[in-house]
């Protein structure tokens, strides 16, 4: 296990065998009790030297070193001056000054037993890491020879275990024997504050093949552990121990995890899971850091962490057909939905390969709550009364299948533009009218953007023959008045879901509005507005942008399609109104789906050629979140629904993200609509081009301040 051919060197040969590497922090009382046992041992001093690492202030420690030395003049004692405040530095140090071809470390308030180097070095040779026992030792002199760790070394048969049958042999630092040059390669990661030893071994774990050798365990070789109430293992229930100093731990694991030889990678995966351990322990005790804890697991993007072992147990069952890690707004809307809420969840959703684009670096939004996931495969659909029915059946065979394990849901939440998660919904309530149903409307289902019906004929046969004679006679009367995929989606929630939550009271009043005085009157209790969440700005700087833009001009994004109901026709226009000085200090940036076409609508313009307009294709969603960091100013537009609605029922889901920007908001509203009431710093109306020419004025006007410095 060499440093370069990956075994072990003998022993022989080497007047100085082995390094005793002893890091040394304000350690005045407990140095003499750790020297004197050094000093005792069986083996020969020439064959061993003990390099003392002060790493801090100094307390009377040197001095009552050097007193040490002039009264034991055959010890081989070395002195080196760390200049960092850590033990894994000393350590570190330690084994780059050390002469011995072996290294073993000692804590300086911590002894070892007369034999223990002796013992040590007797079981050393090629890919063999030497073994002793470890006894717990409390400042009144009593020790606990029977602790957990003792016990497992004891407890095997055989002198020679592989760290992957014996993983907590690797989990603490002293007791060991290594070679130098090993030590050397794979140091102690200096940055952390703790856990730095499992991290070490399970780096060398997955790059040296070695088995340890318990004969000197056997044999009676022991290692003193002094466990004090500063000691790093007597840490109370801090979150900078149990989450912050654990995940930094899982961190280098995943590290070693990315690059370690197949047969290491369980043995890693296991000591994530033993770190992970505290991070669930402490979020069982104080549930108001869940989110935080979530957010900050997710934020490292791990290539490994233990998930399902984050809560004790799921009670929610989230019904969304159209989820993660598919490239969806709506998909998008529901896992911040999730990561709101902050409790575990299973999900039920439907394969979109046919229809959607794949971006799994979004599920860090709603991972850390997602436990179990099953997929509805086939092709989707999005009223199709086959691919519904489909999609039901299959979906509560996951569900028979996961209540089988032990699972019980108390919750179900479901949210559709896509009606079949609602029919779903409907069938786990029918299943067991215990369960609490809460069905979330992102937009009007029934209603198109253009005021006209959607309309899916629903055959009265299958589920939906399930449906209706599952029902209440009155229910089932509601139903059969329209058999309609739409009708249904918005009546079985209506009618049977504890919850209804509407995104905006527009959008309500517009549902209500059509749906009948029944529904109406159902409703008043049971309804409720959510605005769709905005993530914590964490999430906004998890990934960079590499857009680069011009600190002299008033950068304004759009991000979005151009459709009949939905443009920038008036900011267009707007902008021939303005003079060159003031062209030249905006630049606008359009990000869509075809970059090229609106490029040739906007050059087809009388603005075309009047202003600089960068034009980008659509971004991933992190990206898209970081990228509007760099903004002056975001456009976000209202749908046009004048003439064919009597409300304005749409609530632009993109403000949402840009409200947790730092960018300013230029909000193109029509009047009475939601997002005219909402926070922003800019206004104008949907074909006001004159309003539209005042708000750019108007942003050339501030930015000419902010420079100024007024």
């Amino acid at each position: 296990m060499s440093a370069v051919a990956g075994s072990l060197t003998d022993s022989t040969g080497t007047r100085i065998q082995i390094s005793v590497v002893v890091p040394v922090f304000m350690g005045r009382e407990w140095i003499g009790a750790c020297l004197r046992s050094l000093q005792a041992q069986s083996l020969s001093p020439s064959l061993f030297e003990i390099i003392l690492v002060f790493n801090g202030p100094d307390d009377g420690t040197e001095e009552a070193v050097f007193d040490f030395i002039r009264r034991s003049p055959g010890l081989n004692i070395r002195r080196v001056h760390c200049a960092k405040t850590s033990a894994s530095a000393a350590r570190n140090l330690g084994s780059e000054v050390a002469q011995g071809e072996w290294v073993t470390w000692v804590d300086c308030d911590d002894l070892i037993s007369r034999e223990y180097l002796e013992l040590m070095i007797l079981s050393a040779r090629d890919g063999v890491v030497p073994l002793a026992q470890i006894i717990d030792q409390y400042p009144d002199g009593t020790r606990n020879p029977s602790s957990v760790i003792n016990r497992s070394i004891l407890e095997h048969e055989g002198h020679l275990v592989s760290p992957a049958d014996f993983p907590r042999g690797l989990s603490f630092m002293t007791c060991k024997l290594v070679p130098t040059a090993v030590a050397r390669d794979v140091p102690f990661d200096e940055s952390l504050r703790s856990g730095e030893d499992v991290a070490m071994f399970a780096e060398m774990f997955s790059r040296y093949d070695f088995k340890f050798s318990l004969l000197p365990a056997f044999g009676g070789a022991k290692y003193f552990r002094l466990l004090r109430e500063s000691s790093v293992s007597r840490q109370g229930d801090s979150f900078d121990f149990m989450v912050t100093q654990r995940l930094d731990v899982i961190a280098s694991l995943n590290r070693s995890l990315r690059k370690c030889r197949p047969y290491a990678r369980p043995l890693v995966r296991s000591f994530i899971n033993s770190q992970a351990s505290f991070v669930k322990n402490y979020c069982a005790r104080h549930p108001e850091h869940v989110k935080e804890i979530g957010d900050t697991i997710a934020a490292h993007r791990f290539e490994y962490y233990p998930w399902n072992s984050l809560f004790e147990s799921v009670q929610r069952l989230v019904i969304a057909y159209n989820f993660l890690p598919y490239a969806d707004t709506g998909a998008m809307v529901t896992a911040k939905r999730i990561r709101s809420v902050g409790k575990p969840v299973d999900v039920i959703m439907h394969s979109m390969d046919n229809v959607r684009s794949s971006d799994t670096e979004n599920m860090a939004i709603s991972r850390p709550y997602v436990q179990f996931v099953g997929t509805v495969s086939g092709p989707a659909y999005f009223a199709s009364p086959v691919a519904i029915e489909d999609f039901c059946r299959k979906g509560i065979e996951i569900v028979r299948a996961w209540e089988a394990t032990g699972r019980s849901y108390t919750e179900v939440y479901s949210r559709a533009m896509w009606p079949a998660s609602h029919f779903l919904a409907a069938l786990c309530k029918l299943r067991d009218p215990k369960v609490r149903w809460i069905a979330e409307f992102s937009d009007p289902i029934r209603l198109t953007t253009t005021g006209e019906y959607r309309y899916s004929e629903l055959p009265a046969s299958g589920i939906f023959l399930e449906i209706l004679e599952g029902v209440p006679s009155e229910i089932a009367a509601v139903l059969r008045e329209n058999l309609d995929v739409y009708f249904w989606t918005e009546q079985l929630a209506y009618l049977l879901a504890d919850q209804v939550v509407f995104t905006n009271e527009n959008q309500m009043s517009s549902m209500l509005e059509y749906a009948g005085e029944g529904s109406r009157k159902l409703l008043s209790g049971k309804s409720k507005i959510d605005r769709q969440p905005t993530l914590s700005r964490l999430f906004y700087e998890l990934e960079s942008s590499d857009i680069c833009l011009d600190s002299q001009r008033v950068n304004i994004g759009y991000f979005g399609e151009f459709y009949s109901t939905r443009g920038i026709g008036e900011i267009v226009q707007g902008l021939c109104g303005l003079s060159v000085g003031e062209l030249s200090r905006l630049q606008l940036h359009i990000f869509t789906s075809d970059p090229k076409g609106a490029q040739e609508r906007f050059v087809a313009s009388n603005a075309g050629s009047r202003i600089e307009v960068t034009f980008y294709s659509q971004l991933p969603y992190l990206k898209f979140l970081n990228t509007l960091t760099h903004f002056d100013c975001l456009i976000v537009n209202d749908s046009m629904t004048s003439g064919t609605h009597s409300i304005n029922p749409y609530l632009p889901s993109k403000y949402s993200d840009y409200v947790g920007s730092s960018a300013k908001i230029w909000a193109l509203v029509e009047k009475g609509s939601v997002l005219s009431g909402l926070v922003h710093e800019y206004l104008s109306y949907v074909g006001d081009v004159a309003g539209a020419r005042e708000v750019l004025k108007q942003l050339v006007s501030d930015a000419t301040m902010r420079i100024q410095g007024h």
